[in-house]
């Protein structure tokens, strides 16, 4: 028997053995819409009920702190989440179906009601994140890289959004969003951007307390409804070096988690890609040259994070 082949799962009644190759192994039509053959019914039931073994002998991306993202085999990640995951593969479909932006090719995906969780089997993409590779790249590497960024971002903000949905803030069929910098739980979805400005200035709520903090409030609102109305555009929310892979020539070779992704102000993913990678050496000085700056929002915005905190 070949031991790379296995995986030691425990159980309350005892100790299985479960083909690794099984968890991996790849159908015809993987990558597009996931497969239903008895098969992927199997490997539906297995994962999930064994779940918990699969975890603890397999390795965790992002460690203990990070998303639940574990490496299966060579070539297969498998992916578990909450709220925030609960739209990533049809977010992941749809922007395939409309872009050509690199992705990892989603092989399938189900419920697990149990936990109120979702499952995703998925492509996992050789290469090393812009992050760990950003020392050893040159700056003619990098102006590549950002025109490459660049050429991808306008492909995404270029999507038409349906006329049903039209101002709506929202997933990629307008339902509820969710966004780091907005709440721990999914909100929305939001019918103008006037509707948007509104949930985060509720946000603040708490500043009444006080009569200086009433009389700050205000102000903020002030403020917020000063912004400039701003075309909704679809937003990937969450650009930064640790979701940016490059391949052995220093190219993009995939742009990951699209857990945030949907209908957003168009200044969003230029506040959301400063914030996200503000502690990136380097980072903000090159996010204008793939993003459009919105510097006086970005000046409220932080503002706003440093009183109130992040999310919101």
């Amino acid at each position: 028997m070949h031991h790379h082949k296995w995986i030691w799962v425990s159980m309350a009644t005892g100790i299985s053995l479960i083909p690794l190759y099984f968890l991996h192994k790849k159908e015809p039509g993987w990558g597009q819409e996931p497969s239903m053959s008895i098969f992927g019914h199997m490997r539906r039931y297995i994962i999930t009920r064994y779940r918990f073994g699969i975890f603890r002998w397999s390795q965790r991306i992002y460690g203990k702190m990070g998303p639940r993202v574990y490496r299966i085999g060579k070539s297969t990640i498998l992916k578990c989440g909450r709220d925030r995951c609960a739209h990533e593969p049809d977010t992941m479909l749809f922007v395939q179906r409309h872009t050509s932006i690199p992705i990892p090719k989603l092989y399938d995906y189900w419920p697990v009601p149990e936990d109120e969780g979702l499952i995703m089997l998925m492509e996992r993409v050789e290469g090393r994140t812009l992050e760990i590779a950003w020392p050893d790249l040159t700056h003619e590497d990098k102006l590549r890289i950002f025109a490459q960024l660049k050429g991808y971002v306008d492909e995404l903000r270029a999507i038409q959004q349906p006329r049903h949905l039209e101002g709506v803030i929202g997933t990629w069929d307008g339902g509820p969003l969710s966004d780091a910098l907005l709440s721990n739980k999914p909100c929305g979805s939001f019918k103008s951007d006037l509707e948007f400005n509104e949930f985060m200035i509720s946000r603040f709520e708490f500043m009444k307390n006080t009569a200086a903090g009433v009389v700050e409030l205000e102000e903020l609102r002030n403020l917020v409804h000063q912004t400039p109305r701003r075309t909704v555009l679809f937003t990937h929310s969450d650009i930064m070096p640790r979701n940016i892979i490059l391949d052995p020539k220093n190219d993009i070779a995939s742009i990951l988690d699209w857990e945030m992704a949907g209908w957003r102000p168009e200044q969003w993913e230029y506040l959301k890609s400063m914030w996200m990678g503000q502690y990136d050496l380097g980072w903000p000085d090159y996010v204008p040259l793939f993003l459009e700056a919105y510097e006086k929002d970005l000046e409220l915005h932080t503002n706003m994070w440093e009183m109130h905190g992040s999310p919101f």
